[in-house]
C-alpha cells in the first residue's frame, strides 16, 4: 500500500498570520473548510478537478493534496 510523504496529523491545513488581528478571519476560513467537507461528503481536486470522498487527504487520481 502506498503512503503519503507526511503523517496525516502533520499534513493538516495551516494558516500562518503576520498580524494577530487576522485570527478571526483565519479561524473562519478553516471552519468553512471543515464544514464544507462534512456537508458535501465530496471534495474536488484543485489540480485535476477529479471528485474525491471528503475523507481523502490526497486525490485518488493524481495524488495531489486535497
Amino acid at each position: 500500500m502506498a503512503t503519503g510523504r507526511y503523517r496525516p496529523d502533520v499534513a493538516q491545513p495551516q494558516v500562518w498570520l503576520e498580524d494577530g488581528r487576522d485570527r478571526p478571519r483565519a479561524e473562519a476560513a478553516l471552519a468553512a473548510l471543515r464544514f464544507d467537507r462534512a456537508q458535501t461528503g465530496r471534495v474536488f481536486c484543485r489540480a485535476c478537478k477529479e471528485e474525491n470522498p471528503a475523507s481523502f487527504e490526497l486525490c485518488w487520481h493524481c495524488g495531489a493534496n486535497l
